[in-house]
C-alpha cells in the first residue's frame, strides 16, 4: 500500500455519494436510493456542531445520571429524536426512488424521518454507511472509473 494515495476527497464529503439500499417490506423488496453526505460524524464539523447545539439543552439533565442505564426512557427517546433530526438535516442530502401513491416524493428531513419510522432498519444502515470513509477515497474512485495508474 502506497502512503498518500488514498486521500479522502473533501468535495465528495460535502456533496455526498449516492448509496443504494434495498428495503425488504411486507411484499416485494423495495429499492430506495439515498444521497448521503457520508462523513464520519466525529470529523464532519457541520454535523458535529449541529449535534452539539441540539444536545446542549439536555447536557444539564444528563449530568445527574451516573450511567446510561439510569436515564429515563422518555429522556432517552427525546435525545434519540434530536440525534435523528440532526442526522437527516446534516447527513442525508437527497433521495431517489421514494414514492407515494406511485408519484416521486421530494426529499425533506420530515419525509426522511417518516421513512426511517416506517423502516427503522434503513436508518441503522444509513447511519452505518455514513461512517465509512472508503467510499470517499480518491484512489478507489479513480480505480472504479478506470482513471488510476493501476487500472
Amino acid at each position: 500500500m502506497e502512503l498518500g494515495t488514498s486521500k479522502i476527497d473533501p468535495a465528495l464529503v460535502n456533496q455526498g455519494v449516492w448509496t443504494d439500499f434495498v428495503i425488504v417490506g411486507l411484499g416485494e423488496p423495495v429499492e430506495v436510493s439515498l444521497r448521503l453526505a457520508l462523513m464520519n460524524a466525529g470529523t464532519n464539523p457541520a454535523y458535529k456542531a449541529a449535534l452539539q447545539k441540539a444536545l446542549d439543552p439536555f447536557e444539564r439533565m444528563l449530568s445527574v445520571y451516573k450511567s446510561g442505564k439510569d436515564i429515563p426512557a422518555t429522556l432517552a427517546n427525546k435525545i434519540n429524536d434530536v440525534g435523528r433530526r440532526v442526522f437527516v438535516e446534516q447527513i442525508v442530502l437527497d433521495w431517489k426512488g421514494v414514492t407515494k401513491n406511485g408519484q416521486p416524493v421530494a426529499y425533506t428531513p420530515d419525509g426522511c424521518l417518516a421513512l426511517f419510522d416506517e423502516y427503522p432498519e434503513l436508518q441503522t444502515q444509513a447511519e452505518a454507511e455514513a461512517q465509512k470513509f472508503a467510499r470517499y477515497r480518491i484512489s478507489l474512485l479513480e480505480d472504479a472509473a478506470g482513471n488510476s495508474p493501476s487500472a
